[in-house]
């Protein structure tokens, strides 16, 4: 069984960090802060990865859940970690506010 998603937010732990893979199962770097927005309609996380990735656009797998299934914490319950498709994004995601930062940076 995966990671209950516990929407919107889907913070499970202090500091919870996933790991980011290429498609051949490479690690390529970490997202956290993952959530819900209803604004995009999509699950979202905020990513540091490796910059030969990081053009919008771009499979990655997000391994979401923790190795061994959390099983050392009894505060997130027991589950498999499950690797998830996600695409690189620019951020901020919305492009309206990509708009207005450029904007914003004309003046």
């Amino acid at each position: 069984m995966a990671r209950y998603l516990d929407l919107p937010w889907l913070h499970y732990a202090s500091w919870q960090y996933d790991k980011v893979l290429d498609q051949h199962g490479e690690l390529i770097g970490f997202a956290l802060y993952a959530a819900y927005t209803a604004n995009e309609r999509a699950l979202l996380a905020l990513a540091v990865i490796d910059e030969a990735f990081s053009t919008p656009g771009t499979e990655v797998l997000l391994v979401w859940g923790e190795d061994g299934g959390a099983r050392s914490g009894p505060w997130i319950e027991r589950h498999e970690p499950v690797a998830v498709r996600a695409t690189v994004q620019p951020a901020p995601i919305s492009q309206a506010a990509r708009d207005y930062r450029f904007r914003l940076r004309g003046r």
